[in-house]
Parts: C-alpha cells; sequence; structure tokens
C-alpha cells in the first residue's frame, strides 16, 4: 500500500499543483479581463469624445452651409421681385400702349377732324342750296 499511497501522494500532489497553477491562470486572466474592462470603458469614451467632436464639425459646417443656402435664396428672392416688378410694368405700358396706339391710328387726327368739319359744313351749305332750288 506504501506505492499506492506513495502514488495517490504523487498524484495528489500533483493535482494539488495542477489547481493552483489554474487558480494562479484564473486569476490572472480575471485581472486582465478587469484590465480589458477599464480600458474598454475608457476607449469607449475616447470614441464618445471624438463622435462628439466630429458631429460638432459637421453640424457647423452645415450651418455655414445652410446660412449661405438662405443668403442665395434671399438673393433670388430679391431678383425675382426686381424682374416681376419689371414684368408689371411692361406689361403695363403694353396694356395701356397698344390700346393708345389702335386708337391712334384707327381714329382721325385733330386736323382731319377739323377738315371733316370743315368738309360737312361745305356740304351741309351745298344741300341747303340744293333745297332752296328745289331739288328735293
Amino acid at each position: 500500500m506504501s506505492d499506492r499511497a506513495q502514488i495517490m501522494d504523487d498524484s495528489t500532489l500533483k493535482f494539488g499543483l495542477l489547481m493552483e497553477s489554474a487558480q494562479a491562470h484564473q486569476k490572472l486572466a480575471e485581472t486582465h479581463l478587469e484590465r480589458l474592462r477599464a480600458h474598454t470603458q475608457d476607449l469607449d469614451g475616447v470614441v464618445r469624445d471624438e463622435i462628439r467632436r466630429t458631429l460638432i464639425d459637421e453640424l457647423k459646417m452645415l450651418t455655414v452651409e445652410s446660412q449661405r443656402a438662405t443668403e442665395a435664396l434671399r438673393r433670388i428672392r430679391r431678383g425675382i421681385t426686381w424682374r416681376g416688378a419689371l414684368w408689371s410694368v411692361a406689361a403695363a405700358i403694353l396694356c395701356t400702349g397698344l390700346p393708345i396706339a389702335i386708337l391712334r391710328w384707327a381714329l382721325p387726327s385733330a386736323s382731319e377732324i377739323t377738315a371733316l368739319r370743315a368738309q360737312r359744313e361745305e356740304l351741309a351749305v351745298n344741300v341747303a342750296s340744293l333745297k332752296r332750288q328745289g331739288g328735293r
């Protein structure tokens, strides 16, 4: 039994040493895991800060671009306002000028009216003369 006891003692000793080694490795792994968790938390903070900075930079650029677009739209609106006013004036001139031009072309002038009145008076005198002479 002493052989068997010695084998048991050797096996027990080896098993004990193996358990101690496993515990040491487990503690070492836990330490490394804890450091990894701390590093991950630090990395999470760094990533969040970088995302914030990037987001703030992008939002600033977006703000600048929005202001440029707003100013461009304001310039376009001013241009359209002036262009609309110009078209309105042109339409008003056309709407008043065209009928006036047609009336001046179609209706007789003042000198023509005077000449026509004189001709009418002359014809009226001739008609009266013919009536007196019995030209009915």
